[in-house]
C-alpha cells in the first residue's frame, strides 16, 4: 500500500485540484458531506438487505465521490468493499462486508471532520 493511500484527507491535493480557491473548496467540501452522509446511511441499509449487487454499488458511487475530495483512505476502504461485495459469499461472508461497512462509516465521519476543519 502506498503511502498517500493512508492519508485520511490529502489537503494539498485537494487544494490544488480546486485552484486554491477557498470558496469553491466551502462549496465542494459541504456538498461531499451532505451527499456523503446520505450515501453512507443507503450503504447501511443496503448492507442490511445482504443485496451484495447494491451494496457493491452503493461502495462505487462512496469511491468516487470520496476520490473527488482526496479522501484517499475513505476511497480505499469504498474500493475494498465493492471489490468483496462483488464475490460470492462462500468467498466474503457478509459478516465480514457488514465489517467494512462499519469500517466505512468511521472513515467518513473522520473525512468530514478533516474537511470541516480546513474548510
Amino acid at each position: 500500500m502506498e503511502e498517500h493511500e493512508n492519508v485520511i484527507f490529502d489537503k494539498e491535493s485537494f487544494y490544488r485540484r480546486m485552484g486554491h480557491n477557498a470558496q469553491l473548496i466551502s462549496i465542494v467540501s459541504k456538498e461531499f458531506i451532505k451527499e456523503a452522509s446520505s450515501q453512507v446511511e443507503e450503504l447501511k441499509a443496503i448492507a442490511a438487505t445482504g443485496n451484495r449487487l447494491e451494496l457493491s454499488r452503493q461502495a462505487h458511487k462512496l469511491k468516487g465521490s470520496s476520490a473527488e475530495v482526496a479522501g484517499n483512505r475513505m476511497q480505499r476502504i469504498s474500493f475494498s468493499l465493492e471489490k468483496a461485495a462483488k464475490l460470492d459469499e462462500s468467498v466474503v461472508s457478509q459478516a465480514v462486508l457488514l465489517e467494512k461497512v462499519i469500517l466505512l462509516e468511521k472513515e467518513f465521519l473522520d473525512l468530514k471532520k478533516e474537511l470541516e476543519l480546513s474548510a
